[in-house]
């Protein structure tokens, strides 16, 4: 999902080819960061926890 237009550096489809290694047609992962919050307050993953 590219969800905010006005800020991206590349359009989805160039993102989608970064995933292809020069002269091959294997899709490979595009690396990418994500921010994650210290705590989950919505009480995600603590079935997990027991």
């Amino acid at each position: 999902v590219f969800d905010d237009e006005e800020f991206e550096c590349r359009t989805p489809e160039e993102w989608l080819q970064l995933g292809y290694e020069e002269r091959s047609n294997v899709r490979k992962p595009i690396p990418g960061k994500a921010l994650l919050p210290k705590d989950d307050k919505l009480g995600h993953g603590k079935e997990q926890q027991k």
